[in-house]
C-alpha cells in the first residue's frame, strides 16, 4: 500500500501508464520494466539457443 498512488486508478497502476500529474509526490522510477522484460527476453532466447 502507497498511500501516495491511492489516488491512482488500478489499471494505471499495473500497465505503469501514470501521468505525471498523478505521481506527484512519489519518485520517478529506477527502471522500465517494459524495456528491461524485452531486454531479459532477448537474453534468454539467446542463451536458451
Amino acid at each position: 500500500w502507497l498511500p501516495e498512488l491511492a489516488h491512482v486508478n488500478s489499471a494505471d497502476l499495473i500497465s505503469g501508464d501514470i501521468a505525471p500529474l498523478e505521481r506527484r509526490g512519489y519518485p520517478e522510477t529506477i527502471e522500465n520494466h517494459k524495456q528491461q522484460q524485452a531486454r531479459f527476453k532477448a537474453l534468454y532466447a539467446s542463451i536458451k539457443g
